[in-house]
């Protein structure tokens, strides 16, 4: 894998990601190339970083991030034509399999349907000779080794200073066939399902994976030892009255360097420093009791307060690194999240006594009684509207977090599910594609004029023009010593 791959910590991240849902998925790419035409630069090579997607929007993501140009994939309209491939929702290789699927005892369509355009696309690719970065979610139904357990699985090509062992080797074909096969929609291989399974947008996993786990403390054990001569001799010096308690305080910034800016951040990024602030009065009260021990023992007494003052400091130092380092890398990604236009159905009953049966029947879960088990209308609920809040919050709503997502896509095409499995009939799948091309023609022009100005505004359409910004922003929220 090229050295290029791994994020450069000094720079912006620009994070695009894709929702899933199935054949409104060709929303997603009219929306994309809309985009392309209005911005000569827009997703053109150097141009992001990450794409990241679920569902339909995980195979967007791998058919884009094989490009050196993305955008060129999508102005040629090969992303569109996915959409009308009949293999993307056929059950026509394997006739016994097509037979006993309309029974309901096999998945609904073809494994050997997907795996033509498995082989159209992608071929014996690995993820490592992808050409951009991606994060793409999948869930596990079970594992090969280790516990036994449902989990997400998200898949990655590019290493972080804490992840240095990627998937690199795993063929994209049996990452995207896993993307977008959910249980009994296509046969399950190698464990891999749906991400949807969790979530239909892949916002929030795809920022925990680029926040990555805390960095290693192990060297806190080692600076506590160090410090701890220092330490007594400090709290020596205070009781002796050679020095004063800001003294004492000011000679600490080994370990609570930083905490100023920790406090600072976590007020402008909503954290709650209140345990931060805690923690230093602790270690004030501590070191104001060393004044009068109350003890005839002043050694043992002075020994206690130490110990106890060294763990206060490797407390404060821990919640220091830990908030601080992702404050200031949350701070760096810029999320462009495309939806796929879907209206969000809501009920118009506000009581209502139903079992699981005519729960199941609801339009909005309509065939779900047939198709899947009842409690998956749970587990497929998007809740994407929830996560781009959250996104945006931890972002800075606008500021760094863009949700292109209008509400167009509705009637004649039902919800996500069963439009995908009746996708299956060609009559079904032409009259969909057409209503979802022609209810995309009426987003309006400010919906995309918003997303224009957002993406110029922060260097997208230029390569050049956003390195020389991340460099810039980098120097202005660079750490300041305390």
């Amino acid at each position: 894998m090229s050295p290029r791959i791994k994020l450069n910590p000094a720079n912006r991240i620009r994070l695009v990601t894709f929702d899933g849902g199935g054949i409104y998925g060709y929303c997603t790419a009219i929306m994309l190339r809309n985009l392309c035409h209005r911005l000569p630069n827009f997703l053109a090579r150097g141009c992001t970083d990450i794409f990241a997607g679920t569902s339909i929007g995980a195979l967007i993501s791998l058919l884009l991030a094989k490009e050196e140009e993305p955008r060129r994939f999508i102005m040629s309209g090969e992303l569109e034509a996915l959409f009308f491939n009949e293999n993307l929702y056929s059950n026509k290789q394997d006739p016994l399999n097509r037979m006993l699927s309309l029974y309901g005892m096999t998945a609904w369509s073809g494994g050997a349907d997907m795996d033509k355009i498995m082989d159209q696309y992608f071929g014996n690719m690995r993820m490592g000779d992808l050409k951009q970065r991606v994060l793409i979610t999948t869930f596990a139904m079970g594992a090969h080794k280790g516990p036994n357990t449902w989990e997400t699985r998200i898949w990655r090509n590019f290493p972080s200073d804490k992840i240095t062992i990627v998937d690199e080797n795993k063929l994209v074909r049996d990452v995207a066939y896993g993307a977008v096969s959910p249980s009994t929609l296509r046969p399950i291989r190698g464990f891999l399902t749906d991400g949807g399974m969790t979530a239909m947008s892949p916002a929030i996993s795809a920022l925990a994976e680029i926040v990555d786990k805390p960095p290693e403390l192990v060297s806190l054990e080692d600076a506590a030892k160090k410090l701890r001569n220092r330490t007594r001799t400090l709290l020596k010096d205070y009781y002796e009255g050679t020095i004063s308690l800001d003294e004492v305080i000011k000679e600490v910034p080994a370990l609570l360097k930083g905490w100023q800016h920790l406090l600072e951040a976590g007020y402008e990024s909503g954290y709650d420093p209140t345990d931060y602030q805690n923690l230093l009065l602790k270690l004030s009260q501590l070191l104001e009791k060393v004044d009068s021990p109350g003890s005839e023992d002043d050694s043992d007494t002075m020994g206690s307060a130490s110990d106890e003052t060294l763990h206060l400091i490797s407390q404060i130092a821990e919640t220091t690194r830990y908030r601080y380092d992702r404050l200031n890398l949350l701070r760096k990604i810029e999320l462009f999240s495309v939806g796929v236009g879907s209206r969000v159905p809501g009920y118009h009953a506000a009581d209502y006594n139903y079992g699981i049966v005519p729960f199941s029947l609801l339009p909005t879960n309509i065939l779900q009684a047939f198709f899947t088990p009842p409690f998956m209308q749970l587990m497929y609920d998007p809740n994407t509207k929830y996560i781009s809040t959250t996104a945006g919050r931890l972002l800075g709503d606008a500021d760094r977090f863009f949700r292109l997502d209008p509400e167009v896509i509705g009637f004649p095409v039902p919800p996500v599910i069963p439009a995908t499995y009746l996708a299956r009939i060609p009559s079904c799948r032409r009259l969909y594609l057409r209503a979802i091309e022609e209810q995309s023609s009426l987003i309006p022009p400010e919906v995309y004029e918003n997303a224009v100005t957002w993406l110029l505004e922060r260097g997208w359409n230029d390569a050049q023009l956003m390195h020389t910004a991340q460099n810039q922003q980098a120097n202005n929220e660079a750490p300041h010593e305390s």
